[in-house]
């Protein structure tokens, strides 16, 4: 009977780091933390959005990282439901380029890392979403 929650929490179940520890406890800055919009699938009842985390390494030398992540390809994007379109699954970019999040990866300092976590799918015929729906979706910018 409602959209799907907003940026859970990938890529484990754990809570939400606040930015000021991740800066705080490590070499990284961070330069974002956003909704990604779009990234819901579509339906009756929008699938909720990831979000995304733009981190810009600090390190006075390279820096190795590991995520270990799942539902990185497009074959394990979160299914919809009763005719709801799939969400976007999570995506892992360093220096601009896609890579394997379960690899090793060297970050030199200036590097960045763009974490885009997935997002629910959509629940319902896409076509039998309430127009004011639509509308305040646009305006929340939950959609683009």
């Amino acid at each position: 009977g409602r959209d799907g929650a907003q940026v859970l929490s990938w890529p484990s179940n754990v809570s939400s780091t606040p930015v000021e520890m991740i800066e705080q406890l490590s070499p990284l800055k961070v330069q974002f933390r956003r909704l990604r919009t779009g990234s819901g699938g579509a339906g009756e009842f929008r699938g909720g959005n990831g979000q995304e985390i733009l981190f810009e390494s600090r390190a006075a030398g390279p820096v190795t990282v590991a995520f270990l992540a799942e539902r990185t390809r497009p074959e394990t994007a979160p299914a919809g439901i009763a005719g709801g379109e799939p969400g976007a699954c999570g995506e892992l970019i360093i220096n601009g380029k896609r890579v394997n999040p379960k690899s090793q990866h060297y970050i030199e300092p200036g590097g960045t890392v763009l974490i885009r976590t997935p997002a629910g799918g959509g629940y319902g015929l896409p076509a039998k979403r309430d127009e004011d729906r639509i509308v305040a979706d646009r305006a929340d910018g939950y959609v683009s």
